[in-house]
């Protein structure tokens, strides 16, 4: 059986405030690619399909898009299940669309309900290929073991009890059926963090009432599992049954320098396909007005070789060039760097507290120590900044 692993595909994130709806169509288009190159059995969609719970009718689109097409391609069953930024009732109306197209949704999953999750994978003669458990984000009101009163570790540990109460009484489940199709390989899906895994900062964390959730330990998957596809973790991680595929695309500047990829499992053998980057994402930092001239020319270039837009991220420190001349400059590049932000350092930027947006505490500085600091934007002489910072406090000194 061979299975295709992505996740966290995060469709209408928007980054640096912008809209990525061309990046995301150019994924989907690439993922039908895959498909049809590789056919696999089962594609598993890991959770965190959307990156909110109301996402735009274009964004749904690409998804109802990829849905109708993959079978064709190639894909024998598509399954999808629900992650912490999805919304289950909107996850759950494309039902009718994916029973038409061989495919299946999992939104919430109780101990109860757990064998609502059991998806067989069929083979060209009808006959089993493997079973998929496809196991959602698991919501607290929903799992949560209760505790007594007294027993305090109890209700601190309720929700990753829960989780395990679920993925072991799956698991039973799985024991059960792998008994009756003896050969036949048992895939479990999830979407939560597991220990020792190391996030980045756009894996918003999952919270509880009594703050951000303990990771679960790796104990929980059953030896009856012979290959645990995780979602959640935006960072590819793993080398044995149980691995985290990844966000197949940056969800945030710090993601933009990870390998991105999709998985494929087939009859225990896993390997990578990259994916490439459909919009370069770069970070640079400046300290004066020649090496800015010089990154934004080199990154101009860049985008007309690989044809494809930079989005910058600028980090500036530099004191012969002000905001708005770095803006222009910019500008006459608009095609090649549509999309940017600017953030001005102090000149001794290896400080942060001499950061002006975004970083610094304003109420440990005082209303001077902010002026002068912002008076760095101005390609001023020394001489006209000392003359500008002595008006700026004697204008304060009267309104105090």
């Amino acid at each position: 059986m061979k299975i295709i692993h992505t996740s966290d595909w995060h469709l209408g994130n928007r980054l640096m405030d912008s809209s990525r709806k061309d990046e995301f169509n150019a994924f989907i288009q690439y993922m039908l690619r895959i498909v049809e190159e590789e056919k696999p059995d089962a594609l598993l969609l890991a959770g965190d399909v959307f990156d909110n719970t109301t996402p735009s009718d274009q964004i749904q689109q690409l998804y109802c898009d990829f849905l109708s097409k993959a079978h064709a391609a190639g894909c024998g069953t598509v399954i999808v299940t629900a992650g912490n930024h999805d919304g289950v009732t909107q996850l759950g109306v494309t039902r009718p669309l994916l029973e038409l197209h061989h495919a299946h949704v999992v939104t919430n999953l109780t101990v109860e309900t757990a064998a609502s999750c059991l998806v067989e994978i069929p083979g060209a003669d009808g006959q089993p290929l493997g079973l998929v458990c496809a196991v959602p984000f698991l919501r607290v009101n929903e799992v949560s073991v209760k505790a007594d009163v007294d027993d305090e570790e109890g209700r601190k540990n309720s929700y990753v009890n829960g989780i395990k109460a679920v993925y072991d009484h799956v698991a039973e489940l799985a024991d059960e059926w792998k008994a009756a199709h003896p050969g036949c390989p048992v895939i479990a899906m999830g979407h939560l963090a597991v220990s020792n895994v190391p996030a980045t900062d756009s894996t918003r964390q999952i919270t509880i009432v009594t703050g951000t959730l303990e990771a679960v330990q790796e104990g929980i998957f059953s030896p009856v599992f012979d290959y645990v596809a995780l979602g959640h973790i935006h960072k590819g991680y793993g080398d044995g049954r149980i691995r985290y595929c990844g966000s197949p695309l940056a969800m945030g500047m710090d993601e933009a320098a990870h390998p991105h990829r999709v998985l494929v499992w087939e009859d225990g053998a896993v390997r990578e396909i990259p994916v490439p980057e459909f919009t370069l994402f770069r970070t640079a930092q400046c300290a004066n007005r020649a090496e800015v001239e010089q990154l934004i020319q080199s990154l101009a270039a860049e985008a007309g070789d690989q044809g494809k837009p930079v989005w910058l991220q600028l980090e500036y420190s530099a004191t012969d060039i002000t905001r708005t001349e770095i803006e222009e400059l910019l500008k006459q590049h608009a095609a090649a760097i549509p999309v940017y932000r600017l953030k001005r350092m102090a000149a001794n930027a290896g400080n942060p507290g001499d950061t002006i947006d975004g970083d610094v505490r304003l109420r440990q500085m005082s209303p001077n120590d902010v002026f002068k600091l912002k008076l760095k934007d101005f390609a001023l002489e020394e001489e006209d900044r000392n003359k500008v910072a002595a008006l700026f406090e004697s204008v304060l000194s009267n309104i105090h």
